[in-house]
């Protein structure tokens, strides 16, 4: 086994801050003809959680890596069950985009450039890309409980379309809750922790007219990083006045509160 190669190509767009990886090819290393596994048969497809999907081969009685998909990936790359090295390749390429972005942005040139999907390409063991273990098991919320957390995000979601006037601000607050709302609804019950994150940076930074109604907001994101406070963000989300509130006055509230 150790002498079989894995030809990796990493690929990241910051527009959309995802990050896809695949195996195209094994080899035998030089001088050597170990049987190679066939890249095409028994592809076996999980989610490590809400954001990460990735895909196995059974090989010499081991799974190994062959693909991953990884939304919010600058927040953070690593995900409990996927191999070590995938998650430094992922933030050495996002890394590498930083910089590119950021050597555009000062000479000028036209923002299209900064809409350039950026590649990494590797050549690793096969060892590398085995499945560690898993010490921790997945804990899933019931279909219930995400379908809840999803339909109270939505309330509050529909609460800042109705919003009189609602700035740019709180146009991407609303944004960044409806792709966590997404992201639950499409995680299997799993955490999803890298939306949760970036979320709650939307919210941080942005400039609310409410000061109130983001300190709530916050604690709402907050409860949904663990399966285990869902429960409380649905609560929050139907009966914390500063949430389910619209009316203008709310919404010209500041810090003077």
């Amino acid at each position: 086994m150790e002498f079989v190669k894995a030809l990796l190509t990493l690929r990241y767009r910051p527009l959309s801050d995802a990050v896809i990886a695949y195996v195209d090819a094994f080899e035998p290393d030089k001088n050597d003809s170990a049987v190679v596994p066939d890249i095409n048969t028994g592809v076996v497809r999980e989610k490590l959680d809400a954001d990460t999907t990735v895909e196995w081969i059974s090989y010499k009685n081991a799974e190994f890596l062959v693909g991953i998909q990884q939304m919010h990936a600058s927040v953070r790359s690593y995900v409990d069950g996927m191999p070590p090295v995938i998650a430094q390749f992922i933030t050495d390429l996002v890394e590498l985009a930083r910089d590119t972005d950021a050597s555009v942005e000062q000479s000028g040139e036209s923002s299209a450039a900064l809409l350039k999907t950026h590649e990494l390409t590797r050549r690793v063991d096969i060892s590398m890309l085995q499945r560690p273990v898993q010490i921790v098991p997945k804990r899933r919320a019931t279909r219930a409980t995400s379908k809840g957390v999803e339909a109270a995000l939505h309330y509050v979601i529909e609460n800042f379309e109705d919003m009189p006037l609602p700035s740019v601000d709180e146009q991407s607050v609303a944004g960044a809750l409806r792709d966590l709302a997404t992201s639950i609804s499409d995680g299997e019950g799993l955490t999803s922790e890298r939306t949760v994150d970036a979320t709650f940076n939307t919210i941080s930074k942005s400039g609310m007219r409410s000061q109130r109604k983001k300190t709530e907001l916050l604690a709402l994101v907050n409860d949904l990083r663990d399966q285990r406070t869902w429960q409380s963000a649905i609560d929050k989300a139907l009966t914390t006045p500063e949430l389910v509130s619209n009316s203008e006055s709310d919404g010209e509230l500041n810090d003077a509160d």
